[in-house]
């Protein structure tokens, strides 16, 4: 227990710092693009961005998830030939997939080209080519992250992919600023993935042991599809249900009130960073305590988390009551009239982080299937009530929705993990 306690005091502490620091590289960066760009250009770059993060997910078949379970297992029962073997095959499936998915989107713009508009057309053709490698790089960050260099995977993703990205926005804006569009800022983003991708698999195999070198892989392959499928859809359909309200704004109404309903869902994020950055470190953690059958360290694990995630919430939430309007201008003028908007994705995320490390501890417990069948349900119910509140309400009626179907997901799943595992991961748990 007491290596446990060291565990998440040091990781928490430095993914704190690198979330932080990871945060408000990626917010300077957003208000930049959306600066440079202009509130209709940055809406279309934000529109097709938010397409690759759902598709994406699909691509790496949630073999990036399945990598925090079975790395982790097959490390501490040292099943060394298991280990080389999930490497390798989730490498080959994930590119298969992820280049599959590629072609058919492309075939699927060039079935729709008549009814899309000419430059989002390109833009679509470019987000084809990012879709494979963003797909391999969060696989690779996850696989680094199943080693235990948690502090690492969170700086490539969050602080290094981000900075390159912004260093060569600025470079291309002082350089061409006549040619600097929504086109240029994706075909940078593609660059930034790249680079940043190579750099992680050359830290991914300092980290993976010698001996795995020397001995013939072993595969479990159809168990690794099975888990990392389920939790593929789980992600997949979890992602829709947070990415829903900007697609369907755009299908609705335009791609501008999409980019500013984008700038302030962008703010409430700010919300969950401390979830994310603790969830990085305990789900390894949580995977092995199942794995022993040791549950009441499984709830240590889960009450520190929550309790920390909480307490930055709320302090951040005080932040954007106050401040939260002067926070979206930095963005433009037009931003600043998604404060109520910013407010209600509020309320959301508060509920997100009093429920504690809910996605992770069924995800990491066998109990993926109805994490499924739940965030399935959920994204269907966040459909339709996005098109019934986008055009009663705009962007404030996408807004509702979302928070209303992030809370039911969040408080089903607590009340599932304190009936199946006896465990209460929420905030409201007794000493």
């Amino acid at each position: 227990m007491e290596k446990i306690k060291r565990t998440l005091t040091t990781g928490s502490n430095a993914g704190f710092v690198i979330r932080v620091g990871g945060n408000l590289i990626s917010f300077l960066l957003q208000v930049m693009l959306a600066r440079l760009l202009g509130v209709e250009s940055y809406g279309d770059y934000i529109y097709v961005i938010t397409l690759v993060n759902i598709l994406h997910i699909f691509g790496k078949v949630g073999f990036d998830r399945s990598s925090l379970r079975f790395i982790p297992s097959y490390q501490i029962n040292e099943q060394c030939s298991l280990t080389k073997g999930f490497l390798l095959q989730s490498n080959k499936i994930t590119l298969l997939c992820s280049v599959s998915l590629s072609i058919v989107s492309l075939i699927i713009i060039w079935l729709l080209h008549g009814s899309i508009r000419s430059d989002l057309i390109a833009l679509l053709g470019l987000a084809s080519i990012l879709l494979p490698l963003k797909s391999f790089s969060v696989m690779t960050y996850a696989k680094i992250q199943a080693f235990k260099h948690v502090v690492l995977s969170q700086f490539l993703q969050l602080i290094l992919e981000p900075l390159i990205l912004g260093v060569l926005v600025l470079i291309c804006f002082l350089v061409a600023q006549a040619y600097f569009n929504a086109k240029a800022a994706l075909v940078i983003n593609i660059t930034a993935t790249f680079v940043v991708t190579i750099v992680a698999l050359g830290y991914l195999r300092r980290y993976i042991s010698k001996e795995l070198f020397d001995i013939s892989p072993s595969f479990k392959t159809s168990e690794w599809m099975k888990v990392s499928f389920i939790l593929s859809l789980t992600i997949g359909f979890n992602l829709i249900l947070q990415e829903t309200d900007v697609i369907m704004i755009g299908m609705i109404q335009d791609t501008t009130e999409s980019g500013i309903y984008k700038a302030a869902q962008r703010v409430s994020h700010l919300l969950r960073f401390g979830l994310i950055a603790i969830n990085a470190i305990v789900a390894p953690l949580i995977a092995e305590s199942f794995a022993a059958n040791q549950m009441d360290q499984l709830q240590y694990i889960s009450t520190f988390a929550t309790r920390r995630m909480s307490a930055i919430a709320i302090f951040v939430c005080i932040l954007l009551v106050f401040w939260g309007d002067k926070i979206l201008a930095l963005f433009g003028n037009e931003f600043q009239s998604a404060y109520v908007v910013l407010l209600v994705l509020g309320v959301g995320q508060i509920v997100n982080a009093f429920a504690g490390p809910v996605g992770v501890i069924m995800g990491m417990t066998n109990n993926q299937n109805f994490s499924l069948y739940l965030t399935v349900f959920s994204a269907v119910v966040n459909v339709a009530l996005n098109y019934l509140f986008i055009n009663l309400y705009g962007i404030i009626g996408a807004a509702i929705a979302t928070s209303i179907t992030l809370s039911f997901w969040n408080i089903t799943q607590a009340l599932v993990v304190r009936r199946r595992l006896g465990v209460n991961p929420t905030i409201f748990v007794r000493n």
